[in-house]
């Protein structure tokens, strides 16, 4: 219930919101209530326009993206509801239509083949921006943390980049995107037990030579 808290707490302080501390006892007590309290910090966070938008509430949109969902057929039934929904995101699809064809097969969350895109951020066709979608879980699984697996994303793909640069919460919502999507994904699973099992060998290997 605690990343629930704060998942709420950020929706409420941007949308000017009153907050007692009956909140979050409600939380922790109640999860038909905290339902209901997040569903009107979702209503409010979704009013902000594009030209106000802050790294923190990048981070609140992943978590609104992210919500009751545990597979990638259900993050793409809760994208197009933020799409649709969310002022900011109506704004920058209207600006840049690729971000929504970009989206998609990023948070379906499927294994890819990788291919950079160096086409500039204002000149990037469908089939790039499902290029560029496609090309971040192979960046993820490919790095032991998220952080550095959208790095590596960035990196690659120059329209990221710019996008990146140009609005500064974009960076922080995929990362959250990101870490969603391992922590959900059987690929996701698979590597988090075997890099327990190399660390494991590790530890096991440093007991040996102590021993010694």
């Amino acid at each position: 219930m605690e990343e629930v808290a704060a998942f709420f707490w950020d929706f409420g302080s941007r949308a000017n919101m009153e907050i007692s501390g009956d909140v979050e006892r409600t939380l922790e007590e109640d999860e038909e209530g905290a339902g209901e309290i997040i569903g009107v910090s979702i209503y409010f966070q979704r009013l902000i326009p594009l030209k106000e938008y802050k790294v923190e509430d990048g981070i609140a949109l992943a978590n609104d993206l992210l919500w009751m969902t545990s597979s990638g057929k259900k993050r793409i039934e809760r994208l197009k509801e933020v799409l649709t929904r969310s002022r900011a995101m109506r704004e920058l699809t209207e600006t840049l239509p690729w971000v929504e064809v970009m989206l998609v097969p990023a948070v379906r969350g499927n294994l890819n083949i990788n291919r950079a895109v160096s086409t500039k951020l204002v000149c990037v066709s469908e089939k790039e921006a499902a290029q560029i979608g496609r090309n971040l879980i192979p960046a993820l699984k490919s790095k032991k943390l998220v952080n550095a697996g959208v790095d590596q994303w960035k990196v690659q793909n120059r329209a990221i980049r710019e996008l990146m640069k140009k609005y500064t919460w974009f960076e922080p919502m995929i990362v959250e995107i990101s870490k969603g999507i391992v922590k959900t994904a059987p690929w996701g699973l698979m590597w988090r037990v075997a890099l327990g099992a190399v660390l494991s060998l590790g530890d096991l290997v440093t007991d040996l030579i102590v021993l010694k």
